[in-house]
């Protein structure tokens, strides 16, 4: 019995000691709250580790305008300072996802949501020819979810997202 007891307080402990990537959107907007997400990682990207609370962003979401009249794809390149200090959002479709996000971070972007632009949840990203050399967090949210950010970004200003992990964020945090 001892034993078993040892064993779940060991598997509790290191629950709570691993980081865990989140997506939130913060109050007072409407649609506050976690969103279910992939990010980019891997040996395709240049993305920093965002299990560690050091390498997580918080912006304000802005809409990319790459002059279509369409969705923002961000295939082309945006004005110099553009995004800066902010979170990018477009949605995913005509070229990779390192390139889209390339073009944000060289416009001053943070951080990068990319909006599903298939029904259904978020897909793992590759990073392509130039994911390794993209250093922001780059995350991919459902077509569903997108709807709702996008429609926000337009109609007002000051949505502020978080991106990374919590876990020792605060002085006060209990994991």
């Amino acid at each position: 019995m001892k034993k078993i007891l040892l064993l779940m307080s060991v598997a509790f402990m290191s629950t709570l000691l691993n980081a865990q990537v989140i997506c939130y959107v913060e109050a007072p907007s409407a649609n506050e709250g976690n969103y279910d997400f992939t990010y980019a990682q891997g040996a395709t990207w240049g993305v920093a580790d965002l299990t560690n609370p050091a390498n997580s962003v918080q912006g304000t979401m802005v809409m990319v305008d790459d002059g279509t009249a369409a969705d923002s794809l961000g295939c082309d390149v945006s004005p110099a300072g553009a995004y800066t200090g902010n979170v990018a959002v477009l949605y995913r479709g005509s070229c990779e996802f390192g390139l889209k996000a390339l073009n944000c971070e060289n416009a001053g972007a943070i951080a990068v949501i990319i909006i599903n632009n298939l029904a259904g949840a978020p897909v793992e990203m590759g990073g392509g020819a130039e994911g390794l050399n993209v250093t922001i967090p780059v995350i991919m949210i459902s077509d569903a979810d997108g709807a709702l950010l996008k429609a926000e970004a337009e109609t007002c200003t000051g949505t502020t997202v978080f991106i990374g992990s919590k876990s020792g964020f605060y002085g006060d945090d209990l994991g």
